[in-house]
């Protein structure tokens, strides 16, 4: 038998309508016992906006993976082969979310991101594999990865082209 593995990358909608579904799913609890159709509605919306997330599937057996979308369980997504991408790195990411008041202030949070990611022979290409808050636990998970995938472990540095070093050049 194949062990998969299955990690979740995000959310599907962003944080603003995953709120809204949160909302959605406390104002159709209340509309049961009015009206047991708008309160179902509400619910259902609420699910599929507050519970729907992106995610990935590894078969290391069979070398594939599977980006997916998860929609009330059902992941739909295709089985690709990863045999294209022989290395694997960690990434520090600054994620960065903007957001409006009704007064047109904008608010922004700003966080950190640990991502473990396959890559090509020219590290342009990246498969994400996993999202983590914490740098040890990143670095701990890409070397378990690295094992079970059977990638060599490196550090992101993407060739360039002879094209774009000419170019650079000329400034």
């Amino acid at each position: 038998m194949t062990e998969i593995i299955d990690n979740r990358l995000n959310k599907y909608f962003p944080k603003a309508f995953v709120y809204i579904g949160y909302a959605l799913i406390g104002y159709g609890l209340l509309y049961l016992f009015i009206k047991i159709l708008i309160g179902l509605g509400l619910i259902i919306i609420g699910i599929y906006l507050s519970f729907s997330f992106n995610g990935i599937q590894i078969d290391s057996k069979k070398k594939k993976f599977k980006k997916y979308s998860s929609f009330f369980g059902w992941k739909k997504g295709i089985w690709e082969s990863y045999n294209d991408y022989p290395y694997l790195t960690m990434l520090e990411i600054t994620e960065k979310e903007t957001g409006y008041s009704r007064g047109q202030v904008e608010f922004t949070s700003k966080y950190k991101v640990y991502r473990v990611c396959l890559l090509n022979n020219s590290h342009r290409e990246k498969i994400i594999l996993k999202n983590f808050k914490n740098k040890e636990l990143a670095s701990k998970s890409a070397k378990e990865f690295a094992n079970k995938l059977n990638v060599k472990l490196t550090v992101y540095s993407p060739k360039i082209s002879e094209k774009t070093r000419l170019r650079k050049q000329k400034r």
